[in-house]
């Protein structure tokens, strides 16, 4: 497994995650939980390190780490344009949603239920990120969005923020020890 700050912006308050990935098997990626299921926030890159190296985690450098930036959705539910969708800013959203989902104990069926049969919106926004390797030499794919779709994409992002604000847990400190969320249950279960 390797374990990265995953750095976010919710609230006007720019904090950190442990996001972990296993690159080597078909397991989904997650955030780590603290004792009580909730998700561990920290308030700086210094607080998660000092986390990580009591609880024997090696985190992975990362190079340029993306800015997830939920304020922007928050303001983007608000005031929900076809034209104001940031195909960059709602897939990183959304896949952030999906990773608390898996790793979250409580508060996270109300997402799942919205997103899995939006599945086509996800999809969409993907095509509008524009990566190199799926996209064609030259082209520049700019989605349009009917009513249905953008109240659909409201669906997805108003339920997703619900479920990360009901499990973060901003206090971080010395004396929480890590549940890492699925993996716990792979292990517990094994």
């Amino acid at each position: 497994m390797q374990y990265y700050a995953f750095w976010y912006q919710l609230d006007s308050e720019q904090r950190y995650l442990l996001w972990v990935t296993d690159l080597d098997s078909d397991a989904k990626d997650f955030v780590v939980l603290n004792a009580q299921n909730r998700i561990i926030s920290f308030n700086d890159l210094r607080t998660l390190n000092q986390h990580a190296s009591r609880n024997e985690i090696t985190i992975t450098e990362q190079r340029n780490p993306t800015l997830h930036n939920l304020d922007f959705v928050s303001r983007w539910v608000f005031d929900p344009l076809p034209e104001t969708v940031d195909c960059v800013e709602m897939l990183n959203a959304w896949n952030m949603f999906l990773d608390v989902w898996q790793s979250a104990k409580k508060h996270r069926d109300g997402f799942r239920a919205i997103a899995e049969p939006n599945r086509p919106i996800y999809d969409k926004l993907f095509a509008g990120n524009n990566i190199p390797a799926c996209t064609p030499k030259g082209q520049h794919y700019v989605p349009t969005w009917d009513a249905d779709e953008i109240d659909a994409l409201l669906d997805v992002m108003s339920a997703g923020l619900h479920m990360v604000r009901k499990n973060l847990d901003h206090t971080a400190d010395a004396e929480q020890s890590v549940g890492h969320g699925a993996a716990d249950d792979a292990v517990q279960n094994g």
